[in-house]
């Protein structure tokens, strides 16, 4: 596999990550009960942090699904989930987040793909 394919497939499984994380959120399914990016944590996250606000939120939902998963699986200790720390999918969403809030590289999401996802729109 090429450097530039695994690069996409990285891309694309971030991509993943963070969407199943907004997912979660109240405003949508509601299966982590978080607010990171809907309105209420828009409201409150763009007067703490007015420029990276929207990564923020991202982080927080990474978080409260990452949370959700271990307790909902927590007697099962050999149970993984898209959010385990022996599996790479978390890490490399965080590691997209603070890329996004560094600047210093290209960052593989537009964050606006996830902030303007409705309750209807995501079905």
């Amino acid at each position: 596999m090429t450097s530039t394919a695994h690069r996409t497939e990285v891309d694309e499984t971030l991509r993943l990550v963070l969407a199943v994380a907004r997912l979660g959120e109240v405003d949508l399914k509601g299966w982590w009960r978080s607010h990171g990016v809907d309105r209420s944590g828009s409201f409150v996250l763009r007067r703490a942090f007015p420029r990276s606000w929207a990564a923020a939120g991202l982080e927080l939902d990474l978080l409260s699904a990452t949370r959700r998963h271990a307790d909902a699986l927590s007697r099962r200790s050999t149970a993984l989930h898209l959010f385990s720390d022996e599996l790479p999918f978390r890490h490399w969403a965080s590691a997209g987040v603070v890329r996004q809030l560094d600047g210093t590289t290209r960052a593989p999401v537009a964050w606006d793909h996830f902030v303007g996802v409705s309750s209807s729109a995501a079905g």
